[in-house]
């Protein structure tokens, strides 16, 4: 499991951080996952789709859109224990395009 995360404010986390790692012997640390995960999914040079985790090191392939749906959500349960799993996953489709001017 890749402990990586993407923080927004580091400011704002840093207290609970030392909190949780500095706690005196024998207080139980509590630790959250993220509710939500983030995939960016585009399309493969050798057809299909690609999507990958940013922070994560979760990467999966597949032939269509619902495809893809059904193996991002296969990598999360591989990738994550029960207890620490995401509620939400979140597909960005990226899609990138050259325009002549």
């Amino acid at each position: 499991m890749n402990g990586a995360c993407f923080v927004k404010d580091a400011e704002a986390i840093e207290p609970e951080f030392k909190r949780l790692m500095f706690a005196p012997a024998g207080v139980q640390r509590r630790t959250e996952m993220p509710k939500e995960i983030l995939f960016l999914v585009e399309e493969s040079p050798q057809g299909g789709y690609e999507a990958q985790a940013p922070g994560y090191s979760i990467y999966t392939q597949a032939d269509t859109v619902d495809e893809m749906k059904q193996a991002v959500a296969d990598a999360v349960r591989c990738h994550f224990e029960e207890a620490e799993m995401p509620r939400l996953v979140r597909l960005h489709l990226v899609r990138e395009e050259v325009i002549a001017v």
